[in-house]
């Protein structure tokens, strides 16, 4: 393959993903991160790039899962530990 083809065909499928993105408004700007990620054929990313990619990707999508299904119940858990400790020390005669 050409040289001079290769960086030409990057910037045009780059170019087809932003016009799909910009039709499509349920997409955030991580998707386009993650996309060039998921082809590193076409981009070269250094590890910093994708680490840095994956750590947004992860807080900006997947944290809320994580912390509805683990962190809710631990805090509530949490709660139901200290008023219990609480209520303990509040009829004790010391």
């Amino acid at each position: 393959m050409n040289n001079n083809i290769v960086p030409e065909l990057i910037e045009q499928i780059a170019n087809e993903y932003e016009q799909i993105l910009m039709r499509y408004n349920n997409h955030l700007p991580i998707d386009l991160d993650m996309f060039k990620i998921e082809k590193t054929a076409y981009f070269k990313l250094s590890k910093y790039q994708t680490f840095l990619t994956k750590t947004r990707y992860f807080f900006r999508v997947q944290f809320v899962y994580y912390f509805c299904v683990y962190g809710l119940p631990l805090l509530y858990i949490t709660i139901c530990i200290i008023i219990n400790i609480y209520k303990e020390k509040q009829y004790c005669l010391f």
